[in-house]
């Protein structure tokens, strides 16, 4: 069974979530102007001069946003659904890969093979990968699960 970071990522609800984020950021220019200092304001450089001015820029920038938008009570419910959207899709491929994967055997519980793949993408702080410890977590907690070496594993 494969898994599109694509598919993942409707079936949470990310792209719902990013739609009415650019909505609410069209609608008031001023968190607008204020998402766009904080893009560009990059903490990432070897210069203290430019470090201390962006620091600043994101300082102002945060003081705009909070109240308006990341403070806002729609905010926190949209987070919250996106989260429950997030558990339900995660429930329901794992009920898929159990039917599946019981299909053949006569309703026998199958112990299951998990690649252990620690991918760059699938990090915390990356964007763009599928939630593999998720999957793996909420797999152990209805069926055997055996982490093997991601070398070779379709011949494994």
């Amino acid at each position: 069974m494969t898994l599109t970071t694509g598919e993942y990522r409707h079936g949470i609800g990310l792209r719902k979530f990013q739609r009415w984020m650019a909505a609410s950021l069209k609608a008031r220019p001023s968190l607008q102007d204020a998402q766009d200092r904080l893009s560009t304001a990059s903490a990432k450089t070897s210069d203290v001069g430019t470090f201390l001015e962006h620091l600043v820029l994101r300082a102002k920038s945060y003081v705009v946003l909070h109240p308006g938008l990341y403070g806002s009570k729609r905010f926190a419910k949209e987070r919250f659904l996106m989260a429950r959207r997030k558990q339900s899709f995660t429930h329901a491929v794992v009920n898929k890969l159990i039917k599946v994967s019981e299909q053949g055997q006569g309703g026998a519980k199958v112990t299951i093979a998990y690649g252990n793949g620690k991918f760059p993408l699938s990090m915390r702080g990356c964007y763009g990968g599928t939630p593999h410890a998720r999957l793996c977590r909420e797999l152990a907690r209805r069926r055997r699960v055996v982490l093997i070496d991601e070398h070779h594993t379709p011949k494994k």
